[in-house]
Order: structure tokens, then sequence, then C-alpha cells
């Protein structure tokens, strides 16, 4: 009885220290951070694909726009603080956040924990309130007949 109950500690053991650290933090995604320095430019994208975004951190100045959109053919949203498009967003749905201060502005998929990146305006130094952005939502796409 005793080394049964050793055995089942060690396999579960086993299974939970065997995964990666990204599965069990829930931090970064599958291939980890990707960057795009889109300073100097009016806009940048930030694409939803296989369940990460790309690029995770996205670096613009004061009054960018930024285009999010899903090329995945899963569902996700885009969660900030104050910002963002919570609403279902399927395969080629998009919508624009202006970032107009300084600021570090993180961001998430509700549904696909690890699925994270941060918008960094200017130097990033500044509060990264949601007040400042203006959000554009999305229209739904036609079905696809």
């Amino acid at each position: 009885m005793k080394r049964g109950m050793l055995l089942c500690m060690v396999v579960g053991a086993t299974i939970v220290l065997g995964m990666p650290g990204a599965a069990l933090a829930g931090g970064g995604c599958h291939a980890g951070v990707t960057e795009n320095d889109a300073s100097g430019d009016h806009k940048a994208t930030v694409r939803m694909i296989d369940a990460c975004f790309k690029a995770s951190l996205t670096t613009v100045d004061p009054g960018t726009t930024v285009t999010f959109v899903n090329e995945d053919w899963t569902t996700h949203n885009v969660g900030g603080n104050e910002w963002g498009n919570f609403e279902d967003m399927r395969e080629g749905d998009a919508f624009t956040a202006t970032f107009a201060e300084s600021g570090i502005y993180p961001f998430a998929c509700s549904y696909h924990p690890g699925m994270t990146g941060a918008i960094v305006v200017g130097d990033g130094k500044g509060a990264g309130s949601g007040e400042a952005i203006t959000v554009r939502p999305f229209e739904a796409t036609s079905p696809k007949v």
C-alpha cells in the first residue's frame, strides 16, 4: 500500500515538474518574446497567430495607431487596463487603438493563459492609463460562403 502511494506521488511530481515553465506560470508564448520596433511609423500591427500575439512587445511613438488582427483559426480577445476589445474576435476580425501618451500598456487574451503582450509608447515612462487610448471597435466579418 505504501509502495503504491509512493509510486503515485513520484509519477505525479514527475508530470508536474516535467512541464515547461511557461505552461506552469502562464507567461510568454510558445517561442518567447517577439519584438516590433515601430518607432517613427504612424501605424503598427499586432497579429494573433497560433494563440500568440506577434509581436508580443511593440514599441511605438505617442499618437500611433495599432491594429490588432486575429489571423488565427480560434477565437481571441484583447484586454488591457481600461482599454481593448473584450468581445470575441474570430479569424479576420480586427480593431484599432491609438496610444496618445507615453507609458507601458500590457494586454492579454482572456481565453489563453500566457497569451500576453505590451505596447511601449515613447520612452515607456508614464502612467499607461487606458483613458489616454482611443479604441475603434472592429466590425464583424461577413460569414464565408
